[in-house]
């Protein structure tokens, strides 16, 4: 897995990091030079003031690097190439889907408004609104902000790519109604369309436009009563709508607008001479608002509890009480796609490839696009839903996401005390969730190059096609996530947009054709002898471009201070390991890492699912899990089979073999031995340090609403799934864990240094144990401490059942609990609300959403467990 800062082995669960207090280094070794053909060549600078044509050249030859034979981590710092933010601002783009309600509007002009308040003044921004008049006809309103009252340009896009028709209207009066425009400027291309559109015009610095903007974001907030909006069809399978809004702004951006990753979308060529007149820009996040009835659905999806796990903060659709939420069939279910584009066949695989490729041209132009579902449950009617299983190829090769809010209960304005307190699912939730996804707010890269080589005897495995195309989709050569595969070479793939908290997965597989063995032995790297050996190793370039604060005066600000302010630098990090080998499956096991496994086998559940369908995703989940369990028993098996054979052998010998597998406890490991575990928990590993885990984490796994199966009262549509999936694929690793599995604590009261019980196990009976144990001691006040994406709990459990007030406030929590409530906040990349739960049963019933083992699915997880174990069982013919 490979996020933006991390690189983890999905292997052996070995984690890696990126420093920047290395410099640079280089081993001077001939075989593994001439193995990567060339080595590293870095063009060094430390001028700060270099204008972007500068900036945009050839300075690093795409890294093919030496390899050193020791695992190092290696960057190339800022020192690199940094440049003013105004000389290559970020953009920010919001497109608008006219047929949006009233006070859906009215949401979504006061959403960009607070996001914009955040944004540096040098950020560009800019206005679309786009409304889909029929299957074949989009109509967008472009915003001209150059002067203090915007104008509207007007283009009808007759299909994706074909003629459009351009006619000057006035956006915005003082008295808020439209006025005359300038006459029609006739039938262009779309090719065309730049000469008319002024991309200094549509999308300028804020400092610039601030007055303009204001205006535009209230024409937006009234585009009904101004004339500008109309009805229609949301949006077909064609790239209507939503697809041609995007569309239209990254082909604006192609053909006149230049970023610092170009050169890494054209390896080998030449630096574009033309650069110095280019529209320079960093990169663009562009939050696409469309019309939605929401994701059909009787239950609460994604809010966690007995319908489902939560898979991120704003996931939560709540529409028990909508009359438009209706039941999948089974066979709906296994479609892996919205039902009502299914039975459009031929139509359907066009549009997923029309996203696909849509994606991989914002990729190019490092554009990152978030679709945002808005509706009032209030107003239902017309419209469509958002389609979040079309969307996804866009989302995936852009690095977007999808979600949905519902704006029912939006008075009209949001304050920044509503921001920072918002709990999930509400107006102001949506509102947070889209300023932590800005460049400002969060490390992100844009416009990447990633090279991945590894030695001769394994490499990525490539993924096959799915029935519905949409398993290719979810993986490009190879790679989960949003990176695009190059068409030529099969180790570089690019990044338009990429967070701290995405992550990369790809399984690697070896290469018979080169070598039976993951040693190379007389490898010809130019004329060395027989006697040379590489061993299993893999190298990880990534060149991104991405924007950070500045201090003080390092970068020529006048007057010295750099407060407020922002630089733009490229960058290239370099990660070499060598691959650690072993004949023993003690060892492998032994090095599991249970935050690496969750994200590689929630990729592999789901895109089963794509595939099978849900029910039979889940039923080879098990199967696979009963495969591994039956795995860790046979090793325990042959490690007491060599322990045996190596008593007929010499002392020394026997003794070599005692110490590698002082370890293992054969009496927890297999039955029949006398140990204190139970024959069941011996078959689900419990007498495992590292594997005893791995049962819950399958049961959770298959908890999680994108994966679990339609049963009672939860009856999510394929587009329910979809925005938990995109939302989970958003995630770093320990946030996955916590969100399939979250962190529960008992501490002895609130001004405990430290918690008495660390871990406590996710059910009712753990926590009475738990509890039981403090409460011997008169002077306890037990404290729980639950840890997940869907809210950060402190519940006194004295309380439940009292209906009293005897809680305290937060600020009454000694400094040990403060300090862990604050770090668990800050694991996630939208801080999860502060549940408080003071007395009553409303603690009681929050902490019930939590305990994952008391879930009803499969019957609960002692019946999943018992079920798993039989199979066990049969599956090493055991009497």
């Amino acid at each position: 897995m490979l996020g933006s800062r991390s690189f983890c082995c999905g292997v052996c669960g070995a984690t890696s990091s990126f420093s920047e207090a290395l410099p640079v280094e280089y081993e001077d070794d001939d075989l593994l030079k001439r193995y990567f053909i060339n080595a590293s060549r870095f063009r060094k600078s430390t001028s700060i003031n270099r204008d972007l044509p500068e900036l945009n050249q050839n300075y690093v030859q795409y890294s093919q690097a030496v390899l050193p034979r020791r695992q190092k981590a290696l960057l190339c710092k800022d020192s690199d190439v940094t440049v003013k933010v105004e000389k290559c601002p970020p953009i920010l783009v919001y497109l608008i889907d006219s047929s949006l309600p009233p006070l859906c509007l009215e949401y979504v002009a006061e959403c960009m408004s607070q996001v914009i308040q955040t944004a540096p003044e040098d950020c560009r921004v800019g206005f679309v609104v786009f409304g889909a008049t029929s299957t074949e006809s989009v109509e967008l309103s472009i915003f001209d902000l150059a002067s203090p009252s915007p104008q509207l340009i007007k283009a009808t896009v007759e299909s994706a790519r074909a003629a459009v028709v351009i006619e000057g209207d006035s956006a915005v009066s003082d008295d808020n109604r439209k006025s005359a425009g300038s006459p029609p400027l006739g039938l262009v291309t779309m090719d065309a369309l730049d000469d008319i559109c002024d991309l200094q015009r549509i999308f300028p610095p804020l400092k610039e436009a601030s007055e303009a903007v204001d205006r535009a974001l209230k024409a937006i907030g009234n585009f009904h009563s101004v004339g500008g909006g109309g009805s229609g069809v949301l949006h077909g399978v064609h790239g209507n709508g939503a697809g041609a809004a995007v569309d239209f702004v990254a082909s604006l951006l192609q053909s006149s607008g230049a970023h610092p990753g170009t050169n890494m979308h054209r390896a080998g060529e030449d630096a574009n001479d033309d650069y110095a007149s280019a529209f320079n820009y960093l990169g663009a996040k562009c939050f696409t608002f469309v019309g939605s009835v929401g994701v059909e659905c009787k239950g609460d999806i994604g809010g966690g509890g007995q319908s489902g796990r939560a898979s991120i903060p704003e996931r939560r659709f709540d529409l028990q009480s909508s009359t438009m939420s209706t039941k999948m069939s089974s066979d709906e279910e296994d479609i892996g796609i919205n039902p009502t584009l299914a039975s459009n066949g031929g139509q359907l695989r066009e549009a997923l490839r029309y996203y696909n490729e849509l994606g991989r041209k914002c990729c190019e132009v490092a554009m990152g696009v978030d679709i945002c579902g808005v509706l009032d449950s209030s107003a239902m009617g017309g419209g469509g839903g958002i389609l979040a299983s079309l969307y996804a190829p866009l989302n995936l090769r852009s690095g977007g996401c999808t979600s949905v809010i519902d704006v029912t209960s939006f008075d009209g304005t949001i304050s920044p005390i509503d921001i920072e307190t918002a709990q999930p699912g509400t107006p102001a939730g949506m509102v947070k969730a889209c300023i932590s996804k800005t460049p400002w707010w969060r490390p992100t890269s844009f416009g990447g190059g990633l090279r991945v080589r590894t030695s001769p005897t394994f490499n990525i495995a490539r993924g096959g096609e799915g029935s519905a195309g949409l398993e290719e989709m979810y993986q490009s050569g190879g790679l989960v996530g949003a990176a695009s595969a190059d068409p030529d070479d099969p180790t570089l793939y690019y990044i338009g947009t990429c967070d701290d908290n995405a992550t990369l997965g790809f399984d690697l597989e070896l290469n018979p054709g080169v070598s039976g063995s993951l040693f190379v032995q007389g490898y010809d790297g130019g004329g060395l002898g027989d006697d040379t050996m590489i061993n299993p190793c893999m190298q990880v370039n990534y060149a991104y471009t991405s924007l950070v604060p500045l201090d003080g005066a390092k970068y020529g600000y006048e007057g010295g201070g750099g407060e407020g302010k922002w630089a733009v630098v490229r960058r290239i990090a370099v990660f070499t390991s060598n691959l650690d080998t072993s004949s023993d499956t003690e060892v492998v096991y032994g090095s599991m890492d249970c935050e690496a496994l969750a994200v590689t086998l929630f990729h592999k559940f789901w895109i089963a699912s794509i595939s099978h369908g849900v029910r039979e995703a889940n039923s080879l989940a098990q199967g696979w899990l009963v495969g591994a369990l039956a795995a860790v028993y046979r090793s325990a098996e042959t490690a007491e089979v060599e322990m045996i054979e190596s008593e007929k052998e010499d002392l020394h010998a026997w003794r070599r073999r005692k110490e590698k597998k002082k370890n293992i406890d054969f009496k927890e490991r297999l039955i029949n031995r006398h140990g204190k575990l139970s024959e069941r928990d011996v078959l689900m590993a419990q007498g495992h340090e590292y594997m005893c885990s791995l049962g819950l984490l399958v049961y959770s796994l298959l908890n999680l609403d994108c994966l679990r199966g339609s049963e009672g009262g939860f009856q999510p549509c394929s587009d329910s799934r979809w925005c938990a999936t995109l939302a989970m694929g958003g995630m770093r690793p320990s946030a996955v864990v916590k969100a399939l599995a979250p962190r529960l604590e008992c501490w002895k009261d609130v001004d405990s240094e430290a918690p008495d019980v660390g871990r406590v196990n996710l059910a009712q009976y753990a926590v009475t144990m738990a509890l039981a144990g403090l409460e011997k001691d008169s002077s306890a006040d037990p404290v729980l401490l639950v840890d997940s994406p869907h809210g950060i709990l402190i519940h006194y459990p004295k309380l439940m059942g009292t209906g009293g007030g005897g809680g305290r406030e937060l600020d009454d929590v000694g400094d040990a609990l403060k300090r862990a409530i604050e770090e668990a906040t800050r694991g996630y990349s939208v801080a999860p609300p502060l549940l408080h739960a003071r007395a009553g049963l409303e603690g009681g019933a929050l902490l019930r959403d939590f305990l994952i083992e008391d879930s009803s699915l499969w019957g609960g997880y002692e019946a999943f467990t018992e079920s798993t174990a039989r199979g066990v069982k049969e599956e090493l013919n055991l009497s």
